[in-house]
């Protein structure tokens, strides 16, 4: 079927359908998925967590996401404090994790010494509501909320009044 969907053209437009997606094995949990360092190894590294253990969802999607995306490899800081650079160096079993200034990858090398090397990369602007135009519609749609909230509360007051006037 997924040659079927990629290499056959549709009638319409001449070019082939497009199809992304993954197929995921439910059967496998995270405990198959042995992180590389103890929650104790990695706090005294100067880590918070493993991006697996900030994500919420099906126990199978997160396998998937560690499988494909080493997200239960990689460590990362919430919080900012000194790392154990040296630490890290010398367990070998780090080889990229994320802090508040960014991300970090550590590789060594193969030959002599081995020494590592390590490339740090900023973390970029924010692209989901930068620009102006999604921040006009996030603040005309926060005022429409607020209109129309105050709209049932003065509704809701004004009937308690009237119900209270009633009843007396």
């Amino acid at each position: 079927m997924f040659a079927e969907l990629v290499d056959k053209p549709t009638r319409e437009n001449r070019t082939p359908a497009r199809f992304n997606g993954a197929e995921i094995d439910i059967s496998k949990t995270l405990s198959s998925q042995p992180p590389p360092l103890s929650p104790e190894q990695l706090q005294s590294l100067g880590f918070d967590a493993y991006g697996v253990d900030l994500i919420e969802g099906p126990e199978p999607v997160l396998v998937w996401l560690c499988e494909n995306h080493a997200i239960g490899k990689v460590p990362v800081q919430l919080f900012k404090r000194d790392l154990d650079m040296r630490g890290i160096e010398q367990s070998r079993s780090v080889q990229r994790y994320f802090t508040r200034d960014g991300s970090v990858a550590v590789k060594f090398s193969n030959y002599g010494k081995k020494l590592s090397q390590i490339e740090q990369r900023a973390l970029p602007a924010a692209k989901i509501l930068s620009t102006g135009g999604a921040l006009r519609f996030l603040s005309s749609s926060d005022e429409r909320i607020r209109r129309e909230t105050d709209e049932r509360c003065d509704g809701k007051s004004t009937r308690t009044a009237s119900r209270r006037s009633t009843t007396r």
